[in-house]
């Protein structure tokens, strides 16, 4: 038997040995066959026979003989050439050598080495096309190596035409991982073997409670015999829905756990299922609409969202203006507008305006999330209105306020323009942005499992929210599953007696949209709501947002951006002198309302670490004000000094 070809072929997914001699797999675990199939055409048939065998080597390689047997004893070719491509990868392989691709091209040196030498690759024997796997002829390039498609090798021969008449393609190998094949078998079979688990196991049961629980809303007062009478292709149909979901449910988790670079644990994905919040795969985009711009990332599903009134038009200018210079002009996320009046055409010019190529929205806010639920007394509302403005209270007298803090807190979420995102950005008339935004804050919470980002934090008027925990504490007696153990919520109350009034500033929020979408969350509301406070009171949605954050969150997953000088009616986060931000800024971070006495960032700082740039600030801040205070003591020291000294001078003149 004469042996013409012998190679260890490198599966595409393993990387190659530390070694010159062949492709060798470096996994010790797992060997790679490769199944071939070999094809010698009609006119080889009669003076050749091929065979195939492969084996691991030591090193857990994957190695493959092919063997061409002469019936004669003779030698078949003078001349021949191996070119193959496994999943993009190429590599030219010869009788007495192999000279692997380095993704997918060759070094120089080696090129005019192969062209060259005589045992090795001689091109000159490529035809200008060949026969693919589907059968269709495929043009073939005569160049220092050719490939026609994923997992396709073939083989050229030059034959001696004294002896017979064969084109250079008349052997043809064909090789496909058996791995691949393997696990596309194995896959289907799990796939079934799930599907008939599930039919046996959520089948009956979860249907009949769905129509027993269908009819238990609608007030029949014996639901499971409504159960018995319900038709065969009802109950199937629910079965089907119910395993449908469940499938699903289990794709997604798998999902969320496994995938390449996800940052959730397996007791996020289980306290996300128990609280009905969604978690966005860390590798979900948005679609894209504009093809002609590409921005530095590729974007995830994200909206910056603006409630405004036709009188904001020039203030909402000011906002998009410095919000695009700083951040959206690089990235271009879409915009929607909300107003609980259609919006008119004048603040669609000036807001378009500030960019034409940006994707704006204007949504109508629906009027039944603008008004007074049927459980409010108006008249009762109007009183305590009158009550707090005659005291004095901030917003205490103004009605529509009332209405923006509880759409706020439970309604913008839902509008229909929001519905495709998983990420909002909270923007307001008339705020200023002070520092170049370089990284994309939605990807940042999307690959960081952040689900609600501030800037600000400060403490409310305690005359706005008097029954705001009690109402807090009854929502966590009736729904203790919702909490979650290791939240934040110690940040707005120590002992779970009191709130201590602590809240992120809402006018900048950067969150989750699933988050207020929650079971948990709605049900929260609807407890606040049922209550009356927000008419009753004067509760805002910054600490009914805080407070529900804090209790359905876990502290790193609520981030501080330090990154995004931020300034809202006179309030403002600028970032700390770090070089990160040197030239990138225009703000006096030493003058940041972070580390005052009203600020509750430092309280945060200190329960849940970080705000080390911040502290030394505060240190800055602190030594600074001490200057300026002995400057101004030395100063009205001498000024006392010097008037002292001119009235005696004039005493003694006038003696």
């Amino acid at each position: 038997m004469l042996k013409l070809f012998h190679s260890s072929i490198r599966h595409p997914r393993l990387p190659p040995a530390k070694t010159n001699a062949s492709y060798l797999s470096v996994n010790p675990v797992l060997c790679l066959h490769l199944q071939t199939k070999v094809e010698v055409r009609p006119c080889l048939r009669a003076i050749a026979e091929c065979s195939i065998s492969d084996s691991c080597s030591d090193d857990g390689g994957a190695a493959q003989t092919l063997q061409v047997v002469s019936k004669s004893g003779a030698p078949l070719f003078t001349e021949w050439a191996v070119v193959a491509e496994l999943d993009g990868a190429c590599s030219c392989v010869g009788a007495l050598d192999q000279v692997p691709l380095a993704n997918g091209s060759f070094h120089e040196e080696r090129i005019e080495e192969l062209r060259t030498s005589p045992r090795v690759c001689p091109f000159s024997s490529i035809p200008a096309q060949a026969e693919t796997r589907a059968g269709k002829q495929q043009p073939l390039r005569r160049s220092s190596f050719w490939c026609t498609g994923p997992d396709l090798f073939y083989l050229s021969f030059r034959i001696p035409a004294a002896q017979h008449e064969c084109k250079a393609t008349d052997l043809r190998m064909i090789t496909l991982p058996r791995g691949r094949t393997l696990r596309l078998v194995t896959g289907l079979a799990l796939v079934f073997v799930t599907f008939l688990f599930l039919h046996s196991a959520l089948g009956s049961g979860n249907a009949r409670q769905r129509i027993a629980d269908e009819w238990s809303r609608k007030g029949t007062a014996e639901p499971a015999a409504a159960v018995k009478k319900v038709s065969p292709s009802s109950a199937a149909k629910a079965e089907q829905d119910d395993q449908t979901s469940g499938i699903q449910q289990k794709a997604n988790r798998n999902r969320l756990l496994h995938q390449p670079g996800s940052p959730y644990m397996r007791s996020d994905v289980d306290y996300a299922e128990r609280i009905g919040l969604t978690l966005v795969p860390v590798d979900s985009l948005a679609p894209v609409r504009n093809t002609s711009f590409t921005p530095p990332t590729p974007l995830v599903k994200g909206v910056i969202v603006m409630l405004a009134r036709n009188s904001d038009a020039d203030g909402a200018v000011k906002s998009l203006t410095e919000l695009e210079h700083r951040f959206n002009k690089k990235w271009r996320y879409p915009y929607v507008f909300l107003n609980e009046k259609p919006f008119d055409d004048n603040f669609k010019q000036k807001l378009q305006g500030v960019n034409p190529a940006a994707d704006m929205k204007f949504g109508l806010i629906p009027t039944a999330h603008w008004s007074y639920p049927s459980w409010i007394n108006q008249t009762r509302a109007a009183a305590a209105r009158k009550d707090m403005a005659d005291r004095g209270i901030i917003y205490g007298g103004h009605e529509a306020y009332r209405h923006m803090c509880r759409y706020n807190s439970g309604f913008f979420y839902r509008h229909e323009l929001l519905e495709e995102y998983d990420y909002y950005w909270r923007v307001e008339p008339d705020v200023h942005f002070f520092c170049d935004i370089d990284e994309d804050p939605f990807r940042f919470m999307q690959e960081h499992n952040k689900l609600y980002g501030f800037t600000v934090s400060l403490t409310e008027f305690r005359e706005t929210v008097p029954t705001l925990w009690k109402t807090t504490r009854e929502f966590m007696t009736d729904n203790p599953s919702f909490i979650r153990t290791d939240n934040a919520v110690r940040w707005v109350s120590k002992d779970l007696e009191d709130y201590n009034m602590c809240h992120f500033w809402s006018n900048f929020e950067i969150g989750s949209l699933h988050l207020w979408r929650s079971k948990a969350y709605s049900t929260f509301f609807e407890t606040l709501d049922k209550a009356g406070g927000f008419f009753y009171e004067r509760w805002g949605d910054a600490p009914v947002h805080s407070i529900g954050a804090t209790l359905l969150l876990k502290p790193s997953q609520i981030h501080f951006f330090n990154n995004i000088g931020y300034d809202h009616t006179g309030i403002n986060h600028c970032p700390v002198y770090q070089p990160a931000f040197a030239n990138k800024c225009e703000c006096d971070g030493v003058k940041s309302f972070d580390m005052t006495d009203w600020s509750c960032t430092p309280e945060w700082f200190d329960l849940f670490g970080g705000g080390t740039a911040n502290r030394e600030a505060e240190k800055i801040r602190k030594i600074e004000e001490q200057k300026q205070e002995k400057a101004k003591k030395e100063k009205e020291e001498r000024e006392k000094a010097e008037k002292e000294a001119r009235e005696k001078a004039e005493k003694e003149k006038s003696t």
